[in-house]
Formats: C-alpha cells, structure tokens, sequence
C-alpha cells in the first residue's frame, strides 16, 4: 500500500505517493467545476520511491474523439511504476442536481465512457487508471465504471454513520458493482486536530485489513488545505498527528 497524500513527500518520513489535483487556471485562480483542465506535456519527477497519483480535468468530448491522444500518450509515459490516474474526482457530488460536472455536459454515461477510454490509454504505461468518488452509497457508482483498475474514496469527518460503518457500507456496494475490487482512499482527513491521529489510524486499520482479504489496497492518501473547511492547514508542532502517520507510512508498505 502506497502511503502519502498532498503534502510534499519529504514532510513525513517514508512518504511513498504524492496526490494532486491538475486544475483548470485562469490568471491564477482555479476554474470550478471545469471540463477543460491541462494536460501536462510529462508526468512530474517525484524523488525517488516516490510514486504520483494524479487527477485530471480534461475536455471529455475531444477526449473521446482521440484528439487527445497523442498529449496524454507522452504525458503517462514518463509516469513511475505504481503510479495512479484518474479524471473527474467527486463527479457525484451533488447528487440533487445530477453530478456536479452535468452542468457543463458530463453526463454519468458520458463519464463511463471516459473512464473507458482513460484506463485503455493507460493500460501501456507503468499507471493504474480508476474513479474516486465523494459518497460512499450504491448511487455514486454511477460516475464510475466496471472493470476499473481501483476505486477511491474522498471521506472527511463529520461522518454520520461513524467512519468504520461508512468504509464497511463503501466496500459493500464497490463490491456489489466490480467482485474484488481494489479500494483506495484517494483523500481524507478531519478539520479537529485532535481527532487526527484516531482518524488516519481508524481508516489505516480498516484498510490493511481488506489487503489482507486479498481485496487489494493500492494507496490512503491525506489531503490538506489551508483555507478548506474539510481539512485545515498542516501544523508542524502536532507531535501527536506526525508519530501517527509518521507510523502508518512506516507499515504501510
């Protein structure tokens, strides 16, 4: 298991995967929801058994044309072995309103299709290509796409159900949709910092766990954002929080 999320790799000790997000940028502000994200025209060089687990935005219909064939070709093929890909994270969210990519045109069929497309492109790279999604009930597969190579999950705190009977409720529908699937926790975290080292220790556990199943985990992934109410900013003086995934990076392999 890949262990790691958007923190530079160097901030906790034997950090193994890197997690970020390729927006769309107009004078410097991301473009929210977007349907025309870049391409970046080479895979990003991370420090070495350091591997890249990357989302992209990219135009769906040129995407499904072939149009974008060539740049994406040259972009996976310079990715690490045990990298991971995927396009749209949380298409489901806002469910009430049908996804909330369906605005600009991403439909759940049209979706199915890129993900198709997507995981045929890398199926000639060193990248495993998969879905994330933000809702943990049967109704967010609808954005994915059977056969997949893994199948995320973003989960933040406050989880109603408690977070072991939303992971469990997860695995059951995922499972229900593709038999064996891998499981990934592509984002997570809690905004309370003393709630931090329960939380990543809980979802590890559960984690390690289903690998030892033979269901497959390929990567857990923190997520953090100074100004994002899910998460909050890293604190560098959370002694607590550091041993704790300073322990998980440690057993996660």
């Amino acid at each position: 298991m890949l262990f790691g999320g958007t923190l530079p790799p160097e901030t906790i000790p034997h950090t193994t995967v890197f997690r970020q997000h390729v927006y769309e940028t107009v004078d410097g502000r991301i473009v929210w929801p977007s349907v025309n994200g870049p391409i970046p025209e080479r895979w990003p060089s991370l420090p070495p058994g350091v591997a890249g687990f990357y989302t992209l935005y990219p135009n769906p219909d040129e995407l499904l044309a072939g149009k974008l064939d060539e740049k994406l070709q040259a972009y996976l093929a310079g990715a690490q072995p045990g990298s991971m890909l995927t396009t749209f994270a949380e298409a489901d969210g806002d469910a009430s309103t049908g996804g909330q990519f369906a605005p600009l045109g991403l439909t759940q069929a049209k979706l199915t299709d890129v993900h198709a497309r997507m995981q045929a492109l890398c199926a000639n790279a060193h990248v495993r290509y998969g879905s994330v999604a933000c809702g943990y009930n049967a109704s967010s597969l609808g954005w994915s796409a059977r056969g997949l190579d893994f199948y995320g999950l973003d989960i933040y705190e406050p989880c109603p159900p408690g977070i072991l009977n939303a992971l469990n409720e997860w695995r059951k529908n995922v499972s229900a949709f593709h038999p064996d699937p891998l499981l990934c926790i592509a984002e997570t975290n809690t905004s309370t910092p003393a709630r931090r080292p329960f939380w990543f220790s809980a979802i590890f556990g559960w984690l390690k766990a289903h690998d030892q199943t033979g269901g497959g985990v390929p990567a857990m992934c923190t997520y953090w954002n100074p100004g994002g109410p899910l998460s909050g900013p890293w604190l560098p003086d959370d002694e607590a929080t550091i041993e704790a995934l300073s322990s998980i990076a440690e057993a996660a392999p």
